[in-house]
């Protein structure tokens, strides 16, 4: 156990880490105070430099931004020094100012003693940033031909994939990254980033793999999630719904996939305490929102089916009230019109009717007595079929056709006789002249 005393011995031998929050609580006063001892006890004119670049560097972190100017002007009275100019171009991304970050770098490179591979990646993630891959990859090999150190190999193989998957070359990006995986195993922000682009591509037991390794080195939150996404798209709902639980404490976007998933079964309720939580965790989180719209959006949805469908089963019903074989049936001739707006066009004999269905699909009908049985079809060289049985009576056809207008529905069809055909003009186009 330490006191108030010992508190303040050991943030005196830690003032980066002091100078570190002064500079998040924007504070560039606080910066000085926490480094100025640290600067002063150099026991060098390099080391007092390259401590001043630091102590300037976290002041335009802080905001008072002019200071870049004398990290520019301490950078070109000790040219030679790399951590200088790389605080330099820090400094200047930190501030917006990618290109002339990037521009400082390749400009003072060939003055440097030291720092030249470290610098060139650096300037390699600028380029990328300002829309230049090409020149980003050059840099980034350009490293990579220079180094055997691992370290600094993982960093140019980073910088190299970046720059080959922003020019879509997605499989040599693969590569890079996979390398750089092998150097620095535990870079857990590289390996989501190659699971998630894995699975962007389709291969998805990949990115399983590398989600898997990330929860074995203890990452939960949105690696669980995506883990449990992966599983499930290899069937594994199981495994899946237990690692969306398991994210569930630290990710709000596992919340808004089990709401997901429950409101697809219908537990509207159990998915809005998901709801509930994900907001809680994070509350505008896109998954979790859309969840919410969701239940809504599908209540009305189901309501409005289910009264079609309530609909669709009062008409078949009064359909088949009126399919008794006790009483015949009459040979339709004319445009029957249903409730539901359909228009058959039917005429011929009772063994040989032949018609339209809304201009689209052609019909034939037998009569079987006191019924008439119904095969329709369209289509050209792959002809889509479904069929049908009726009855006319009183002149009103009462019929049903399954598998129209699609397949696997039963479609009621009760149509008035709205225009009879005639000895003189038949509904359908009929030749008005007997062949010779």
């Amino acid at each position: 156990m330490t006191g108030a005393g010992d508190q303040e011995k050991v943030e005196d031998k830690d003032p980066e880490s002091k100078a570190i929050s002064a500079a998040i609580d924007r504070d560039p006063e606080g910066v000085d105070a926490a480094l100025k001892g640290f600067v002063d006890g150099a026991d060098s004119e390099e080391l007092r430099a390259e401590r001043e670049s630091l102590h300037l560097y976290f002041v335009v972190l802080a905001g008072r931004v002019p200071a870049v100017n004398q990290l520019r002007a301490l950078a070109d009275k000790h040219p030679a020094q790399s951590k200088i100019v790389e605080r330099l171009a820090y400094a200047l991304e930190s501030i917006g100012e990618n290109r002339q970050a990037a521009d400082e770098l390749r400009t003072r490179r060939k003055e440097l003693a030291d720092g030249q591979l470290t610098t060139a990646v650096l300037e390699a993630r600028l380029r990328l940033a300002l829309g230049e891959p090409e020149s980003g990859l050059d840099l980034a090999r350009y490293a990579l031909e220079h180094t055997t150190d691992p370290n600094d190999r993982a960093a140019g193989l980073i910088q190299e994939g970046y720059a080959l998957e922003a020019l879509k070359r997605r499989i040599e990006a693969f590569a890079s990254f996979e390398q750089a995986l092998v150097l620095t195993p535990g870079n857990s922000e590289l390996r989501f980033h190659l699971a998630y682009e894995y699975s962007q591509d389709g291969f998805d037991s990949v990115a399983l793999s590398h989600y898997e390794t990330l929860t074995s080195q203890g990452l939960k939150g949105s690696t669980a999630n995506n883990l449990a996404v992966a599983l499930r798209k290899f069937g594994m709902p199981i495994l899946a719904v237990e690692r969306f639980k398991r994210a569930g404490d630290d990710s709000a976007q596992a919340h808004g996939n089990l709401a997901h998933l429950l409101i697809t079964d219908g537990f509207v309720d159990e998915a809005l305490k998901h709801i509930k939580a994900g907001e809680a965790i994070e509350e505008m989180n896109q998954r979790v929102a859309s969840a919410a719209v969701r239940i809504g959006a599908e209540r009305e949805t189901e309501a409005a089916k289910h009264s079609d469908i309530s609909k669709v089963g009062t008409q078949l019903r009064d359909i088949f009230v009126h399919m008794d074989t006790r009483t015949p049936g009459e040979t339709p001739a004319g445009v029957f019109t249903s409730q539901n707006g359909h228009n058959l066009v039917i005429e011929g004999v009772p063994d040989g009717l032949k018609g339209k269905l809304d201009d689209e699909w052609d019909v034939e009908a037998k009569s079987l007595s006191p019924y008439l049985e119904f095969s329709l079809s369209k289509g050209a060289l792959v002809k889509t079929r479904a069929s049908g049985r009726g009855i006319c009576r009183d002149g009103v056809l009462f019929a049903y056709f399954q598998d129209w207008p699609s397949t696997g529905m039963t479609t009621p069809f009760i149509g008035s006789l709205t225009k009879p055909n005639s000895s003189e003009q038949s509904t359908l186009s009929l030749q008005e002249t007997r062949d010779a």
